[in-house]
């Protein structure tokens, strides 16, 4: 939901609803017009389609089967300054984080499935940094070793 917000410029989905049908899904907002999300099985993309934030807008997503998940994926043009892609990735990652954070402090039931799916991506994401940390502290340990032996 955080990312067809972004991806709308919209300033709020809640409450939404969301409809699922075989081939796709539509997410209902008494805000804005309906979002809808196709799944293509013959190419495997993805389209999310509405006129939420004022013009029509149909996106192409690729997916990816990983065991018994489906991940969709946004796909990245090849001609994109390598810049670019990192401050997109940069500005997603600070995005999660702070939705994180921020749904961390938040009064929601810690039964409900939205916090399972916050804390799941919250224990995803703390993987990912500690094992970023333990790679880059071991390299950075034995470089510096390595220039202390030498002087």
């Amino acid at each position: 939901m955080s990312h067809l917000k972004e991806i709308f410029n919209l300033k709020s989905i809640d409450p939404y609803d969301i409809k699922k049908e075989d081939a796709s899904t539509t997410v209902n907002t008494p805000s804005v017009p309906a979002i809808v999300i196709k799944l293509d099985k013959n190419t495997n993309k993805v389209l999310v389609m509405s006129t939420a934030g004022g013009r029509f807008k149909e996106l192409q997503y690729d997916t990816l089967q990983q065991g018994q998940e489906m991940l969709v994926l946004r796909p990245i043009p090849s001609n994109a300054p390598t810049e670019d892609i990192l401050n997109d990735a940069r500005k997603r990652i600070e995005h999660l984080v702070y939705e994180n954070v921020l749904f961390s402090a938040s009064s929601v039931a810690e039964t409900s499935k939205e916090f399972s799916y916050y804390c799941e991506i919250r224990d995803r994401f703390m993987k990912v940094v500690e094992k970023i940390y333990e790679d880059r502290q071991k390299g950075f340990e034995t470089g510096y070793n390595k220039l202390r032996n030498k002087s």
